[in-house]
Parts: structure tokens; C-alpha cells; sequence
């Protein structure tokens, strides 16, 4: 599995978002009211001596929310900022996450062409590598 499934179920199964209103890595143009997780790079892993390879990888994560009424894109992305931002020392498809921490607290990133309000948000995420899990 990837940051992004992993991160996903954990969002459906916390009650954050159903899977008709979450995405992973594409916004479809329907329905109106969406939570979609991106990934893209982030920091160096983190390798020990004693290991050829990286023990701990820290890729990066955008949370966005859209929704017809600022009220329901903000109560969305407000509930995922929660839920993501308490992950620590947390095994979550089999792969332990040591912490998903939020850049900065949620705020507007602009109205699309039909009018919603789109919000977001960006973390950091520290999980171990994981070998052979998919």
C-alpha cells in the first residue's frame, strides 16, 4: 500500500469521509462536496549505519475539501486536520507511522469554475519503510 491508501482508509474507517466523498490523487468534477489526498515529495529519508537503506521516509501530503457551502468544506477539512494531525507511533496498513504533522492549520485555496470553496491543508508524514508490503 501507499501513504495514500494507508492515509485514506484511516480517514474512512476514523468516520472522516466515505469512499463516495474521498479521492486519492485525482478531483473528479462530481459530486460537489469531495475530500481528496495528494501526495508528492518530501524530505530526505532517514537511513542508520548499520542499514544500507532508509529506515524512515518522509513524504508530504495536500488535503483538500470542496464543498457547495464554505461551512461544509470547512467542517470537512477541519475533521481531517484532526484525524491526521493525532497519528503517532500508529500502524495503519500493517506500516507504522510515526507522525502526520499539518504544515499550518487549514485555510482557503481558491473557488473552482462552479463556484465551491476549496480548502486544504499540507502535512509532513514520518512512517517506516516497509519492504514487500503492497
Amino acid at each position: 500500500m501507499t501513504v495514500l491508501f494507508e492515509l485514506g482508509q484511516y480517514l474512512e474507517d476514523m468516520g472522516v469521509a466515505t469512499h463516495d466523498v474521498l479521492f486519492l490523487g485525482s478531483r473528479p468534477e462530481e459530486p460537489d462536496t469531495v475530500l481528496v489526498v495528494y501526495e508528492y515529495p518530501g524530505g530526505a529519508p532517514q537511513y542508520v549505519q548499520e542499514h544500507a537503506a532508509p529506515i524512515i521516509e518522509r513524504p508530504q501530503i495536500q488535503v483538500v475539501s470542496r464543498a457547495l457551502k464554505y461551512e461544509d468544506a470547512d467542517a470537512l477539512i477541519h475533521d481531517a486536520w484532526l484525524a491526521l494531525a493525532s497519528i503517532g507511533n500508529a500502524v495503519l496498513g500493517g506500516v507504522k507511522y510515526l507522525s502526520v504533522r499539518p504544515n499550518g492549520s487549514p485555510g482557503i485555496l481558491d473557488r473552482d469554475h462552479h463556484d465551491r470553496v476549496l480548502l486544504f491543508f499540507n502535512a509532513s508524514v514520518e512512517k517506516e519503510v516497509s519492504f514487500g508490503v503492497s
